[in-house]
């Protein structure tokens, strides 16, 4: 039976795009990419160690995802000495040889260690990385957190970020385990029972 959550607090919170105005976005890299549905507020979580300064970690969850069941084995999973957890990306083999990277993880569902980031002034880190390296970011927010983050994260169970890229129906059968299903990119496929 699942588990209700009976207290908990809404709060809204007015970002200023302007603090963003050097972060790249892909739409304006070509034409190649003008249909691309990734905007300005994906690099909002930059900032969530600043705007929640009495948290000590977070879970950001893409608008995209499906949650199939309890979240909370996935927040409790232990970070210490890490800037966030991470399942790896679908298309990961891809992405580490462009940016020379070690992994290339999916930023859909981070996992947060608040603290880390203020302690390591990642905030700084990702804005710096955004300004200085526009030619090189291709997937906006999740290169520069992957390549600022570089053996900063801790790789979690494909099951809390199930990326549907192979398949063209999502059926019980297809993923019986997933705990988050992350339907990425610009098509969106069907869910049936």
């Amino acid at each position: 039976k699942p588990q209700l959550i009976k207290k908990f607090n809404i709060k809204y919170i007015k970002m200023d795009d302007s603090d963003f105005s050097e972060c790249p976005l892909l739409v304006e890299k070509s034409d190649k990419y003008k249909d691309y549905h990734v905007t300005l507020p994906t690099y909002y979580r930059f900032k969530l160690a600043e705007l929640f300064p009495d948290m000590e970690k977070i879970l950001y969850l893409d608008c995209d995802v499906m949650a199939r069941g309890s979240l909370f084995e996935l927040f409790d999973t232990d970070l210490t000495d890490y800037a966030s957890g991470m399942v790896i990306d679908a298309e990961s083999d891809k992405e580490t040889e462009r940016l020379n990277i070690t992994k290339y993880f999916n930023a859909g569902v981070m996992l947060i260690n608040l603290d880390y980031w203020r302690k390591n002034n990642i905030q700084q880190k990702l804005f710096e990385y955004a300004k200085n390296n526009k030619e090189t970011i291709l997937w906006q927010d999740q290169d520069i957190v992957n390549i600022v983050l570089d053996e900063q994260i801790k790789e979690l169970d494909k099951i809390w970020n199930f990326q549907y890229f192979q398949y063209d129906d999502i059926d019980s059968k297809t993923v019986p385990d997933c705990k988050i299903i992350h339907l990425a990119g610009r098509f969106k496929p069907r869910i049936t029972s």
